[in-house]
């Protein structure tokens, strides 16, 4: 785990800044002593690190950075650096699950992971992101519609994908195709999800999906960040043609590195960082119970 403190770290402050800061949580007595040789901004950069990091997993690439402005309390953010970890989903996953259970579980696993690190990219997310910045049906329809002057009921599924074809484009029902995706499709919710599974297999999952669920209702939100983290762990399934990958890739273009969770630079801030970690790593291991299924062989 590295602490951020370095002037570079701040934005519109400055080593004063930060050092106010310190010094307001040494006041409170949340920092001992500095060591032998060590200056105030060091020694709080340790402590901070040595505090936090035994809630965080070594390998996670966990970062705490210092924002502070002057005259303001300063804010300390939560981030993580990791390379996308591919999972595979076994063949017969959706040999044995109908598309929309297993549309619905990905959706399920897309909601709850979409705060935490790792965030899981599944198939639902490519179908939401390609919705959202490229078509949906009704659009795609019109558009074609419009151009060709004709009305946009009469259009034929040909017609519609043949005037993809000829600009280039990625029509809804090839997408849909690709992820196995039902036309219409709403996700199902959790307790349907348990109603309707029928299979060992499919039983368990729904078991590790509650769990991960409710480790993660436990978690601080006050101070969770509205922008999503970057994709950690890419879900993937064996005949989507890159359909999901693509569209991850897509999303995360131009974006700027986002963050898990935000505080305020002060003692209660502090320690609803600490409780996040302390869930944060409950839900790591229950969002790890969920892919293994995933990878299994039904």
């Amino acid at each position: 785990m590295r602490i951020q403190g370095a002037p570079s770290a701040l934005r519109q402050g400055s080593l004063g800044d930060q050092r106010a800061l310190f010094l307001a949580l040494a006041r409170r007595r949340f920092f001992r002593r500095p060591q032998a040789g060590e200056d105030l901004i060091t020694s709080a950069q340790r402590q901070l690190q040595e505090e936090f990091s035994r809630y965080v997993n070594a390998d996670s690439a966990a970062r705490l950075s210092i924002f502070a402005s002057l005259g303001q309390t300063a804010e300390i953010r939560l981030g993580f650096e990791a390379d996308l970890d591919w999972r595979a989903i076994d063949p017969s996953v959706a040999c044995l699950a109908s598309p929309a259970w297993l549309h619905s579980v990905y959706a399920q696993l897309s909601h709850l992971t979409q705060h935490l690190y790792p965030k899981v990219w599944t198939p639902w997310d490519a179908w939401q992101h390609y919705t959202q910045h490229h078509w949906t049906v009704n659009r795609f329809r019109h558009a074609c519609a419009l151009e060709l002057q004709v009305s946009a009921d009469a259009l034929s599924l040909d017609q519609l994908q043949a005037w993809a074809e000829s600009r280039s484009l990625h029509d809804p029902w090839t997408v849909m195709r690709q992820l196995g995706l039902p036309e219409g499709f709403r996700p199902w919710t959790l307790a349907a999800l348990e109603r309707r599974a029928a299979h060992r297999p499919q039983q368990q999952l729904i078991k590790a999906l509650k769990s991960l669920r409710e480790v993660v209702r436990q978690m601080p939100r006050s101070r969770t960040p509205s922008v999503r983290p970057y994709p950690a762990v890419l879900l993937l399934p064996a005949d989507d043609d890159g359909c999901t990958v693509e569209y991850a890739d897509e999303w995360m273009q131009g974006r700027l590195s986002s963050h898990a969770f935000e505080c305020r630079g002060d003692m209660q801030g502090l320690s609803d960082l600490k409780r996040f970690l302390r869930h944060l790593r409950a839900a790591q291991q229950a969002t790890e119970d969920v892919l293994k299924l995933f990878e299994e062989e039904w």
